[in-house]
């Protein structure tokens, strides 16, 4: 991503997130959520929201998506249920939902994501997902083990009815919600990016992933797919904030346990 510029920064409320059913809701909150049919569905359960809304957000951790976390998109790939995702919202904040952002000079914006649907995250979250399975299996020469299905303007395309590389260029192209300008930027003219949230974030990396042709390998601790930075690399890459990927070390405490066990074994 040379020469590109991210003017969104995203702000993250460590201890500051709660999660809710709509039961715990009191009937004034209820009344609210029911005047936003977009964000809430009267089927969910769940939402995830900041606990105080009155905060400064300039108070807390911010980062560049494109700059600091790189992999964001194999990361939010990663999560298979709630706990998943709260532990995700720990480290890079709600990833989808309703929005509040101050500007921090002219021309950037820190943004934090105050409430999200779970419902509508992990909808949405199944079709990034299966995006970069599908594009796993195309980059690696695989097979292509199950068919895979997109919403794309409210149609279904499919890869039993088309070409799957077909089907990553059309869903792409349709998720390219974010801003792009080109401005005069410090001392060089460059592309700039804004971002609302951190599944624009995401598509916008696979789609940088796509169009580079980044080798992809599966985590030989959780078998999640991750972008290799170095050819020897085995596991994923460290989270935001982190200096040590967490599979490996997850991986040799478990090892070294395991060979702690054999040698008692033994005596």
């Amino acid at each position: 991503m040379q020469n590109v510029v991210c003017l969104t920064k995203f702000a993250v409320l460590p201890k500051m997130y709660e999660a809710l059913s709509l039961k715990q809701l009191s009937t004034e909150e209820l009344g609210r959520l029911q005047s936003e049919p977009v964000l809430y569905s009267p089927f969910d359960t769940v939402m995830i929201r900041v606990k105080d809304t009155n905060i400064s957000l300039h108070q807390f951790s911010s980062f560049n998506p494109l700059l600091h976390t790189p992999n964001l998109y194999v990361e939010l790939a990663k999560i298979q249920n709630e706990k998943d995702l709260m532990k995700f919202i720990e480290i890079y904040g709600l990833p989808l939902g309703i929005s509040k952002s101050t500007s921090t000079n002219c021309t950037e914006e820190l943004i934090a994501i105050t409430e999200m649907d779970t419902l509508d995250f992990f909808e949405e979250l199944a079709q990034f997902s299966d995006l970069l399975s599908l594009w796993y299996y195309i980059l690696n020469n695989e097979p292509i083990q199950r068919n895979f299905s997109f919403i794309v303007d409210g149609k279904v395309v499919s890869t039993e009815t088309k070409d799957p590389k077909q089907i990553i260029a059309t869903v792409l192209n349709s998720k390219r919600s974010w801003t792009e300008s080109i401005e005069s930027y410090g001392e060089k003219i460059s592309l700039c990016i804004r971002f609302k949230n951190l599944f624009e974030v995401a598509y916008f990396q696979l789609m940088n992933a796509v169009l580079n042709k980044k080798p992809l390998r599966r985590c030989e601790e959780c078998n999640s797919i991750f972008e290799v930075v170095h050819e020897s690399q085995k596991f994923c890459p460290p989270r935001l904030g982190r200096k040590r990927s967490t599979c490996e070390n997850t991986y040799r405490v478990r090892k070294r346990r395991q060979r702690q066990k054999e040698k008692n074994n033994r005596i």
